[in-house]
């Protein structure tokens, strides 16, 4: 709670623009006190926190980093766009309609509970393990002659981006403290992914290239073990990256004293986002780390093409050009803040 505590405090004295000479004066204790609040030395005193909460008008809940919420509220389920309305959006087989409506419905439950935790580790774990099981779907299309290895590699381009659930969450609510500031920068990351999108040249497929014949349905049984087998072993994937790459942030800070959001998030995206300042160029900076991604989830995608003929290489410029034109549509939507 203290390191939740000290940073929030630190954040929005800095988001208030006052200097911790005056805001402590303001709040009534001395200069060094504060400093020892904003730096986990000590723990303050339900006083001191309720002070804090009226100086800084939020919720006591928001300043011990027990919710996203300055206010306190809770992001209903009604504020999330829901696609499982939609009718006449799939076309294909019954069994491949009933399950994206399982999956769909499933995963809305899940981040609305989530949600509710106010746990920003948890919202990332969940969304890390969903874009690992995309990628999964990915590579077994393309093993089955669902798609072409060219189509494959264009999709692979433009296709890995963070969930909504991510940037509202962790990067509009727990970075910047503001809803709007995550709707923004989830459009903003939307419409750069388009962007490389329609800028990738189309080609048609060599008649060698054309998907054949999809193979039999294997049966039940090994199909089911199949799946689970695949689904551990990307999980284990996911967190061995996650851990490592942590890890590998660590040791590069205490070796070169570099601590910069930005070089963390590229790194490590949830680290980097989590640190950035609340300004336009924070919300620059956002914007990037969120179209290049990480090289903890990189690696992690690595992992499950692997076993694949898939170029990593265009996937990691793509990634580069997606930070780029995300920050030049950044810029100016900034100033809607």
């Amino acid at each position: 709670m203290a390191t939740d505590f000290s940073r929030t405090l630190s954040l929005l004295r800095q988001e208030k623009g006052v200097s911790q000479r005056k805001a402590a004066a303001e709040l009534g204790i001395s200069q060094a006190l504060l400093s020892h609040y904003e730096n986990g030395i000590r723990e303050p005193g339900l006083a001191f926190v309720t002070r804090a909460c009226d100086y800084y008008h939020v919720s006591a809940d928001y300043l011990l980093g027990r919710t996203l919420s300055r206010d306190g509220s809770i992001i209903e389920a009604g504020d999330v766009y829901d696609s499982s309305g939609e009718k006449g959006s799939l076309r294909g087989s019954i069994m491949a309609t009933l399950q994206k409506k399982l999956v769909v419905n499933t995963a809305g439950v899940l981040f609305d509970q989530l949600g509710k935790t106010g746990s920003r580790e948890a919202v990332t774990a969940a969304g890390d393990y969903l874009s690992g099981a995309l990628y999964s779907l990915l590579r077994q299309l393309y093993r089955r002659g669902g798609i072409s290895r060219r189509e494959a590699c264009r999709l692979l381009l433009f296709s890995n981006n963070c969930g909504p659930a991510f940037i509202l969450g962790v990067a509009g609510l727990g970075c910047f403290g503001s809803l709007r500031a995550g709707v923004l920068l989830w459009g903003v990351h939307i419409l750069a992914a388009l962007v490389i999108a329609l800028a990738l040249p189309r080609q048609a497929a060599e008649p060698s290239e054309r998907p054949g014949s999809v193979p039999a349905r294997p049966p039940l049984v090994p199909a089911l073990i199949a799946a689970v087998r695949d689904a551990a072993g990307t999980m284990v994937y996911i967190c061995g990256f996650v851990v490592f790459f942590l890890v590998l942030l660590r040791v590069m800070g205490r070796v070169t004293g570099l601590s910069h959001p930005v070089l963390s998030g590229a790194v490590e995206l949830t680290q980097g986002i989590l640190a950035l300042p609340h300004t336009r160029r924070g919300f620059v900076w956002a914007a990037g780390l969120l179209g290049w991604g990480g090289l903890s989830v990189h690696g992690q995608s690595a992992a499950v093409l692997s076993g694949t003929d898939l170029p990593m290489g265009p996937y990691l410029a793509a990634k580069a050009a997606h930070a780029a034109v995300s920050v030049l549509l950044a810029w100016p939507v900034s100033m809607c803040l």
